[in-house]
């Protein structure tokens, strides 16, 4: 029997009731590349009987101030939810003084409530669109190549943001306490990236850390079979399902210490260290028309998995992103999905005033790979960083179902 949609449960209501001064309308929304892992809500409260209009009491609706609602579903959105939670206020702060210069782009906002049951999280809502429904939302190819060049402009402004002190530091390379005492010492511990490939190195060291386990069942016959870390045996579509995992983990691992290996995919800007975002597909952007018939960024969202790190990180994503959108809503042409992952690229580099020209010189170098190795090419450029983004993506199964 099919579910009906989700709700908030009693206890979150009040509390949510008790903190926004009255009751309040819900509405479920589907945003941000975390959907999967946490629920989201737009929340509007009703106006009061002495605010109401009685000639027209859903302007009055209009005008008060909306929220929206984030409940996670599982271990790792928790976490996620968490550290959102710390970067937010860090972010605004430092964003604070730019807003004159940037005022089209924003980000959330922690509505003024004390800690919500569930380690729900509750913020001011932004007008917008997701991009993911933005591009469900267009028309005609124009409209997309437009909302790929806001996807692109969104992310520059991203990585414009100065490394600082205030802001949260190199992602994902701090290993698990479980092995940092064995393995590594303090002095270790306490690295701090200068470069692009020092992130890397660092962010592969912490992740090999954390695959170990699925490492330590690898074993060749005739040894004891495959265990998941319990007594009983795996056999069968789960033994399988196991190994295709072991598999794409050594896929991850291996790329990316040939990516740390090979001289050319560093230099020339490349080596430069940025804030980025960490999770940067279309969902996690809001976007409004611009008026012209095409779309403008105005938001950025989803702030859990911000960090310093290289900066193709994100733009891989980005790419997976807009592919994955087109292919989805039918889009199957090589040459077209080619085509918007370009305009995200152009509209990233912009006038080049930033020395960023290799970035698309990467990607037609990618592209050139892929032609030659008849389309299935799963080296060379941009490929480490699909493996660095694939690595954290098994970790977060791992968490999810923890």
């Amino acid at each position: 029997m099919a579910s009906g949609p989700p709700t908030i449960s009693l206890a979150l209501q009040a509390a949510l009731e008790q903190q926004l001064g009255g009751p309040f309308i819900s509405y479920p929304v589907q945003g941000g590349s975390s959907a999967g892992n946490s629920l989201a809500f737009l929340l509007a409260p009703l106006p009061s009987s002495s605010t109401t209009n009685s000639t027209n009491p859903f302007v009055q609706l209009q005008e008060l101030p909306k929220y929206v609602l984030k409940i996670p579903q599982n271990p790792y959105s928790r976490q996620a939810i968490h550290r959102e939670r710390q970067n937010l206020p860090a972010l605004n702060a430092f964003l604070g003084p730019r807003t004159s210069t940037q005022p089209e782009v924003k980000i959330p906002q922690l509505a003024p409530v004390t800690e919500l049951p569930l380690g729900a999280m509750i913020t001011r809502a932004i007008d917008g669109m997701d991009g993911a429904r933005a591009w469900n939302n267009c028309q005609h190819e124009e409209e997309r190549l437009s909302l790929c060049r806001a996807f692109g402009r969104a992310a520059r402004w991203v990585h414009s943001l100065p490394p600082n002190s205030s802001l949260p530091g190199p992602l994902r390379t701090t290993l698990p306490s479980s092995v940092a005492e064995d393995v590594h010492s303090p002095a270790a511990l306490e690295e701090q990236p200068r470069t692009a490939r020092d992130w890397l190195r660092l962010y592969l060291r912490a992740e090999s850390a954390r695959l170990a386990p699925r490492f330590t069942a690898l074993v060749p016959e005739p040894e004891p079979p495959i265990t998941s870390g319990q007594s009983e045996v795996l056999e069968g579509p789960e033994l399988r399902a196991r190994e295709r995992e072991q598999e794409r983990a050594i896929w991850c691992i291996t790329t990316m210490e040939r990516a740390l290996a090979d001289a050319s995919l560093w230099g020339e800007g490349r080596d430069a260290l940025c804030f980025i975002h960490g999770d940067w597909t279309l969902p996690n952007i809001l976007v409004q028309r611009d008026g012209q018939g095409g779309w403008k960024e105005v938001a950025v969202v989803d702030w859990g998995d911000c960090g310093v790190a290289d900066r193709r990180y994100d733009l891989r994503e980005g790419v997976w992103s807009v592919l994955y959108n087109a292919a989805l809503s039918g889009q199957e042409d090589q040459a077209v999905q080619e085509g918007y992952v370009q305009a995200f690229l152009e509209a990233y580099v912009g006038a080049g005033e930033e020395g960023l020209g290799w970035v698309l010189q990467d990607w037609n170098k990618w592209l050139e790979l892929k032609r030659v190795g008849g389309g299935a090419v799963r080296e060379g450029y941009w490929e480490a960083w699909a493996a660095a983004y694939e690595v954290w993506d098994l970790l977060v199964a791992d968490e999810a179902v923890a």
